[in-house]
């Protein structure tokens, strides 16, 4: 009698396993849709068969919720030493500034020229850096869409890697979710043993 408890049991456990170690494999597998013989049904797995959505879901959740151009603009600006950029700024300005001046102008008006372009720079080098800032934000709020760009890199990110990186991220929850399996096959094997055993 105690026998069949435990055969029932250990067989309600292998089915618990099996059923959710195939479950877990259907997320992934098969890739490529596969007509099944004789039968108008197709499998494919659940991920990716729906790797677009996935892509279009992750890269809106990104936009929204994680990542925005307006962030990544923030943390440009600030990480920016202005000083420094008015100094590279007004070198370049100087050295063009020189290098065009006609060869005609007396070397003492370059010289008050020259002074006078860098003294304009770092007077006005904040006021053309807000310009340019301002400029750039509204160029990069109009045009970059972060949305696209995770969604068309996930669409062409080749699902055996995909699939290498969330089976390694989930690894141990996964083989969880299959141990849980046999447990709860277990149980409900040995229910069905008590039940038999009082029939």
């Amino acid at each position: 009698m105690g026998l069949q408890i435990i055969v029932m049991v250990l067989i309600g456990a292998m089915i618990g396993w099996m059923t959710n170690v195939v479950a877990i494999k259907l997320l992934f597998r098969p890739i490529k849709p596969i007509k099944l013989f004789l039968l108008p049904i197709t499998i494919q797995g659940l991920m990716p068969k729906r790797q677009k959505d996935i892509a279009k879901s992750i890269g809106e959740t990104v936009e929204n919720e994680l990542l925005n151009s307006e962030d990544i603009l923030k943390q440009l600006f600030e990480k920016t030493d202005r000083a420094q950029i008015i100094e590279k700024m007004g070198d370049k300005i100087h050295k063009i500034a020189e290098n065009k001046m006609p060869a005609m102008i007396p070397g003492p008006f370059k010289q008050m020229a020259l002074q006078h372009i860098d003294k304009l720079i770092v007077d006005e080098g904040d006021n053309i850096i807000d310009s340019l800032e301002k400029e750039v934000s509204n160029h990069v709020e109009n045009e970059l869409d972060i949305s696209h760009i995770v969604e068309e890199k996930i669409n062409i990110f080749p699902f055996e890697q995909l699939e290498k990186i969330i089976i390694g991220l989930a690894k141990q929850e996964l083989k969880h979710i299959e141990a849980l399996g046999g447990v709860i096959g277990a149980i409900i094997g040995l229910f069905q043993g008590i039940i038999v055993q009082i029939l």
